[in-house]
């Protein structure tokens, strides 16, 4: 099975983890979440990857990062102000009072409500085991079949109310013995805020410079066509001149042989007729035969004439 990464579908991207979030009592301020949001085991029964794992030393990781209720990103829960990955993907942060979906998550912890995390995953570089392979990630061995993330991206990270990875954890506690990193949760906020108006604007200037590349390709286009145009039209003249030198009439199908031939051949004609016309007779000048079958697109052609207009031209390549 070969992956498009740019034809999965965000849910595919979806990896809920089992994590029982543990909220202390309730405080004055802002509460905080640590826990484990992937513990370096595969994770099995996945509806798209199946067995699938994520290779720590691979794994990029924003900071501050995004959490939210559902990987809706319009329910913001809070942000992660730290982050390891050594043996396991380990978050902490807080969850905003400044959301109702904070305090939702924090109000339904207060009554024990077994919150879960899920993480939403990008896979950057990945590695397939077919049947019977191995690969080793995160100091473990695989056997396929299996996919290994190589290399992926972490988008953000949401609270969820079931998850697959049963060997993470998380816990919200109170906010009694972290008053410094309380003063900086506004800061923090506004920069999640911040990189999400950036985001959008660079989502808006990249559509503006999609229609700027479209309607210059249009503008090339019509350019080749008219310069298209303008050869056929300068070609023609030229063949018409051509045929008034040769005292003929130049009929479509008369003409058809000449506008086809290629510069060198044809300048060469142009330039040569009067010699060409003193060497050939009346009837090899003007005599034409079919080359190939008419009927499969084959063209009837002034032989004489175009015969030895492509000798010259191939004599003249050669002493160049």
């Amino acid at each position: 099975m070969t992956f498009d990464l740019n034809k999965i579908k965000q849910e595919d991207l979806e990896f809920k983890i089992s994590s029982t979030v543990d909220i202390g009592k309730p405080d004055s301020g802002p509460r905080r979440f640590s826990g484990v949001g992937y513990s370096g085991e595969p994770i099995t029964g996945h509806p798209f990857w199946g067995l699938v794992a994520f290779d720590l030393s691979g794994m990029q990781v924003p900071n501050p990062m995004p959490i939210l209720l559902g990987h809706d990103p319009d329910k913001i829960v809070g942000f992660s102000q730290k982050f390891s990955t050594e043996g396991s993907l380990k978050l902490e942060g807080l969850l905003s009072r400044k959301t109702e979906f904070g305090r939702h998550v924090e109000e339904l912890s207060d009554e024990g409500f077994p919150w879960q995390m899920s993480v939403r995953i990008k896979p950057l570089v990945i590695e397939e085991l077919m049947q019977g392979a191995s690969g080793e990630v995160n100091g473990k061995t695989l056997t396929g079949p299996a996919v290994i993330f190589r290399k992926s991206k972490i988008s953000e990270t949401s609270f969820t109310p079931i998850g697959w990875d049963d060997k993470t954890s998380a816990t919200a506690l109170s906010l009694t013995t972290i008053k410094k990193e309380d003063d900086m949760s506004t800061e923090l906020e506004a920069k999640v805020k911040q990189l999400t108006e950036e985001l959008l604007a660079s989502n808006t200037q990249l559509e503006v410079a999609k229609t700027a590349i479209s309607s210059l390709t249009s503008e090339i286009n019509t350019f080749k066509e008219a310069e298209i145009g303008a050869a056929k039209s300068l070609r023609f003249s030229k063949v018409k001149e051509l045929f008034m030198k040769m005292k003929k009439e130049p009929t479509e199908d008369a003409v058809i042989p000449f506008m086809s031939m290629d510069e060198v051949t044809f300048e060469l004609v142009l330039s040569n007729i009067d010699e060409m016309s003193r060497t050939l007779t009346p009837k090899d000048l003007f005599s034409e035969q079919a080359i190939g079958d008419p009927s499969k697109g084959g063209a009837s052609v002034t032989s004489k004439l175009v015969q030895d207009a492509e000798r010259r031209a191939s004599e003249f390549a050669k002493r160049k």
